[in-house]
């Protein structure tokens, strides 16, 4: 199977999974359900993918895939601005499947294993987010900052699912509000510039650790 053929593979089986959660409930949605919908022979579906949680994984890297390819980082914008843009960006992918999504974020509130699942696809998709956006995510103080970012995400995420205002309006105040909180922080949405190094180990500000809140 050739790459591209691959990749229709990918979104049909995608895009059949976010339309059966809608309308069957993802909690009791099985892999039959879905390779149903998307029309596909068992074997070949399973040759595919192997789990719920594995079509999630891909949908996930699709959406990364489009926002990361869409965005074009301006100088002349603040960290804040390309945070705020790149997470709308997400948004903006996801509002096809939003019936689909509510389904899962519901589901994933009475499985942990899945949750846990969920936070790791979404800690790789922040820390991405925040390198997109020009702020260094390595090392222990980058970790806190995808952590925040992800607070940050989850928290306007639960406003999006149900957010039927023109233009996302309260959603939008959400993303503003925690972003202005993280830029109170020291050195959260300070720019890592090309050629630049974080501080020594031994001069470690306990400013510079975010708390998820």
């Amino acid at each position: 199977m050739s790459g591209s053929e691959t990749q229709q593979s990918t979104d049909r089986i995608i895009d059949a999974a976010m339309k059966a959660a809608e309308s069957q409930g993802w909690t009791s949605l099985t892999l039959y359900d879905i390779a149903d919908e998307a029309k596909m022979p068992l074997d070949a579906f399973y040759e595919a993918v192997g789990s719920k949680q594995a079509i999630l994984t891909l949908f996930s890297r699709r959406v990364d895939k489009a926002v990361l390819g869409d965005f074009e980082r301006d100088p002349a914008d603040s960290v804040r601005d390309r945070l705020f843009e790149l997470i709308f960006a997400r948004f903006d992918e996801m509002l096809p499947y939003r019936g689909g999504l509510k389904s899962i974020a519901n589901a994933s509130m009475t499985d942990g294993g899945a949750a846990i699942c969920g936070y790791q696809r979404l800690s790789r998709s922040m820390r991405w987010t925040l390198d997109a956006a020009g702020v260094n995510s390595s090392g222990i103080a980058g970790t806190l900052k995808v952590k925040f970012l992800v607070g940050v995400y989850l928290r306007a995420l639960r406003v999006w699912l149900s957010d039927e205002t023109e233009d996302f309006a309260k959603t939008m105040k959400v993303v503003d509000q925690s972003l202005a909180q993280a830029e109170r922080w020291a050195g959260y949405l300070k720019e890592c510039k090309p050629g630049t190094r974080g501080k020594p180990k031994n001069d470690f500000n306990e400013d510079d650790i975010i708390l998820e809140t």
